[in-house]
C-alpha cells in the first residue's frame, strides 16, 4: 500500500467478497505516510476470515519503499504456492482468487479490465485482445511461488510489471493462462489516488492503441454502497488538501 489513506478501503471490499474455497494469507507492506493502517485495516477481519483469509501480516515501514522492492520482500515473505498481485487501489471481481487458482499454470493475467478515473468520473478499458502482448501493463497477475521468489532485490521506479515477468522467467519455459473470460467485468482498476502510472490520463481523454471507449457505467459494475463511497473520494480530497493535510 502507498498512499492509500482515503482508497485503501477499496481492494479490502472485493477482497471480502470473493468466493472461493480457497485458504489464503494477506500480506501488506505500507508506508506510514498518509497510510491507510493496520487498525483500518483489523475493522476488516472477520469479513476477510469469512472469505477465507487465514492470516493478515502487516508491516509498515518509516520510510518509501520502491515497489519493486516490495514484491521482493513480500516474495520471501510467501508462505502458500500463489502469489496473487492486487493493488491498493482496485477492486478485484468476486471470483478472482478462485479462478486465479484452478486455472494458474505459472503465471496468470487477465486480458481485458475497466479503468477508472476518480476525479472526472471516466471509464475505459485496457483491451489486450485488441493488440495481445503489446503493451507491459498486465492485469490482476499471479504467480506460482516458485516463479515469484525468482525476482531480485532490485529497485525499478517504471515498468515494474514487466520487470516481474522477465524476473520470473529468466531461465525462459513459464506458462501463462491468459484469462479471455468476462468475469472482468465485475471489477476494475482506479485512477487518480493511488496511482503509479500518472500518464495513464491521456488515455482517458483519448483512448487508443489497447485502450478503447465504453459506454458502461460504474454503476453497473460495482456494488451501489461501493460506487457511493468512490463518488465521495473526491470531496473528501479537496477538503483535505485545503487543510493541509497533505502538504509535504
Amino acid at each position: 500500500m502507498y498512499r492509500a489513506d482515503l482508497i485503501g478501503w477499496l481492494p479490502l471490499e472485493s477482497l471480502c467478497r470473493q468466493k472461493t474455497d480457497q485458504e489464503w494469507e494477506l500480506l501488506i507492506i505500507e508506508e506510514k505516510f498518509r497510510a491507510f493502517g493496520l487498525k483500518n485495516i483489523m475493522k476488516y477481519k472477520k469479513r476477510l476470515t469469512d472469505a477465507g483469509c487465514i492470516n493478515i501480516n502487516y508491516n509498515q515501514v518509516d520510510k518509501w519503499v520502491p515497489l519493486s522492492q516490495k514484491y521482493y520482500i513480500m516474495a520471501q515473505e510467501m508462505k502458500g504456492d500463489i502469489f496473487v498481485l492486487h493493488a491498493s487501489d482496485d477492486y478485484s471481481h468476486p471470483d478472482r482468487l478462485q479462478m486465479t487458482a484452478d486455472n494458474i499454470l505459472d503465471m496468470y493475467q487477465q486480458t481485458r479490465g475497466y479503468f477508472y478515473e476518480i476525479s472526472t468520473e471516466r471509464m475505459i478499458v485496457l483491451d489486450w485482445l485488441m493488440r495481445p502482448f503489446k503493451h507491459p501493463c498486465c492485469l490482476n497477475m499471479a504467480y506460482k511461488a516458485d516463479f515469484f521468489k525468482r525476482i531480485k532485490n532490485e529497485r525499478h521506479d517504471t515498468g515494474n510489471d514487466g520487470w516481474i515477468y522477465k524476473s520470473a522467467n529468466e531461465d525462459g519455459g513459464m506458462r501463462i493462462f491468459f484469462d479471455k473470460s468476462d468475469v472482468w467485468e465485475r471489477g476494475l482498476h482506479t485512477q487518480g489516488q493511488n496511482n503509479i502510472s500518472m500518464g495513464r490520463m491521456d488515455y482517458f481523454l483519448n483512448p487508443r492503441g489497447v485502450f478503447r471507449g465504453t459506454k458502461t457505467k460504474i454503476q453497473s459494475v460495482l456494488p451501489d454502497v461501493i460506487v457511493k463511497r468512490l463518488h465521495g473520494i473526491k470531496d473528501e480530497e479537496t477538503i483535505m488538501v485545503r487543510a493541509g493535510k497533505y502538504e509535504d
